[in-house]
């Protein structure tokens, strides 16, 4: 068992530069107002060969009882494991404080992300198997590898593509255009051969009234289907390639 080790020296630590973004410390801080820092779960640093401590797990918890000024309760744990594999046990990071800890160390794969999600604001469970060259997937951000840093992106075509589609329903008045079921159906009948991507921009603008909010994946792209061949002689048979 460690010990566990009481100061409020601050200026004794340091934060480590892989970590998540500080913020939303108020509930944190309220909670250790009134029961201080409980001994169960200390802050985990290592020694870094310097005057300073490295803080690997408890950032938040750091932050918030400097803003009080109450003691810090830490144990020095010189270990090998990874401050993702510890806040993931721990703190349950969201997938967008992944994204934020790779990028800040320039990892290139996570920039390229990041700066997509940015740019065209499509969910980031979504944004990942597009801009890792996929056809949009609802669950494909669950994975050990994005969150060991091991994402790849991949041809950025399609996924930009996608993303500008929907900046243009998104000037053109359709408010779902951002939803996760919605980007996965439209992805999937962009791949449709076939189909014209300029034809299906125009008949979405000039048929928006039939863009219309659907229960699934299935509904939006039968939805794109019957917009696509609204007023079309020869008509695509969009559902049945882009569902098989």
């Amino acid at each position: 068992m460690k010990k566990i080790i009481e100061t409020k020296d601050y200026d004794k630590f340091e934060l480590h530069e892989f970590n998540r973004s500080i913020h939303s410390i108020e509930r944190l801080q309220e909670s250790m107002k009134i029961h201080g820092w409980i001994d169960a779960y200390p802050m985990h640093v290592v020694e870094n060969g310097k005057a300073t401590l490295k803080i690997k797990s408890g950032h938040h918890r750091f932050e918030a009882a400097r803003s009080l000024n109450i003691p810090v309760k830490y144990v020095v744990c010189n270990d090998e494991s990874t401050i993702h594999e510890l806040e993931r046990s721990t703190s349950r990071w969201s997938m967008r404080d992944y994204l934020e800890s790779y990028s800040s160390i320039g990892n290139h794969n996570y920039i390229k992300l990041s700066e997509y999600y940015r740019k065209f604001r499509i969910p980031l469970n979504v944004s990942v198997t597009l801009i890792g060259g996929k056809a949009a997937n609802e669950s494909g951000f669950h994975s050990i590898n994005f969150k060991d840093g091991k994402f790849k992106t991949g041809n950025p075509q399609h996924a930009n593509l996608v993303g500008e589609i929907v900046l243009f329903l998104s000037e053109v008045g359709v408010d779902f255009c951002r939803n996760s079921r919605f980007i996965v159906a439209l992805s999937k009948v962009l791949h449709v051969d076939g189909l014209s991507v300029d034809e299906l921009k125009m008949k979405m603008e000039h048929h928006v009234y039939m863009m219309k909010r659907q229960p699934d994946v299935e509904g939006y792209v039968l939805m794109l289907e019957k917009v696509y061949n609204r007023q079309r002689s020869k008509k695509l048979a969009i559902a049945i390639n882009a569902m098989s």
